[in-house]
């Protein structure tokens, strides 16, 4: 479980890092951009001490992080911009786990025990109620169609995704072939940064560039920190922590575990923005602290 709580806490970190580089320059130009820096640092690091791109599950591990990070992660960051970076990462964390529950015992008949349900259930279960206080409801009824729509999306892209980072290994061990979880973040997340390649051309062929700064500084100047922490933590380091974990645990155990990441994002929040927790936050944090203990 070790792997999957240092992915929560990294990705606490990289969630609130996307909120701010995302309001900068627009959800699209951010993801990609921390693509880019992340896909360099995992090439060095795959290349040098990993295996790169070789192996028998690589077209799965493409396949992975073109649907969970390319397209997953592009639905989140637009979903932040209409209901923020606490409410998107509550609906797409806690909905990841029980798609990939459902999908996982689906395709490669991976069933959880009863304790393991529980578990994770009561993990979701403190995460919720830990981010309840803090939460800011959009102003309009369309913005919280719009956003929760979309993080749902999101966390179902998600899910398929780990479930093919699963099934990635599986292929890999079947043929004796072993990757470390820096080279298996390498595989995916060089197939996202391949499809958000397209989807930048796209959009910069079709839709105006966003203009969110009227300073004559220009806004990916001013982003470029924001975006380069997000990759370091969400892409690289996260990544290949979460890569670790898949590689030994189901999915659906792997997502609760990782559901954590609201609880790692309160104080983080609090922090930065003064959201100073509420009573209510520490019992939910307690009840998930539960949840994890019950998967041990």
């Amino acid at each position: 479980m070790l792997p999957a709580l240092l992915t929560a806490i990294l990705w606490a970190h990289s969630i609130v890092f996307a909120a701010r580089a995302a309001r900068l320059v627009g959800g699209v130009r951010a993801h990609f951009y921390r693509l880019l820096v992340a896909v360099l640092c995992l090439a060095a690091l795959a290349h040098g001490w990993g295996q790169g791109l070789q192996g028998p599950g690589l077209t799965m591990f493409l396949l992975s992080g073109v649907i969970g990070i390319a397209l997953g992660d592009l639905f989140s960051f637009q979903a932040l911009r209409f209901i923020g970076p606490q409410l998107t990462i509550l609906i797409v964390q806690c909905l990841c786990a029980p798609f990939a529950a459902a999908i996982e015992w689906a395709w490669l008949g991976t069933a959880l025990t009863g304790r393991q349900m529980t578990g994770c259930t009561v993990i979701l279960l403190g995460a919720a109620i830990s981010l309840l206080p803090g939460i800011r409801i959009p102003g309009t009824w369309s913005r919280i169609i719009s956003g929760g729509g979309l993080a749902a999306v999101a966390s179902l892209l998600q899910a398929i995704g780990a479930v093919f980072t699963r099934e990635a290994f599986a292929i890999n061990t079947a043929a004796g072939f072993s990757v470390n979880g820096m080279t298996a973040a390498y595989q995916r997340v060089g197939g996202a940064a391949i499809m958000m390649v397209i989807i930048y051309a796209l959009t910069r062929r079709f839709l105006p560039s966003p203009q969110t700064s009227k300073s004559p500084k220009p806004p990916l100047l001013k982003a470029a920190p924001w975006i380069i922490a997000n990759a370091l933590a969400g892409m690289v380091v996260g990544m290949a922590s979460f890569q670790w974990a898949l590689a030994a645990t189901p999915a659906a155990i792997v997502l609760s575990i990782v559901a954590l990441t609201p609880l790692f994002v309160i104080p983080i929040v609090w922090i930065l923005d003064k959201n100073r927790p509420q009573p209510l936050t520490f019992a939910g944090s307690v009840i998930a602290v539960v949840g994890v203990l019950l998967i041990g």
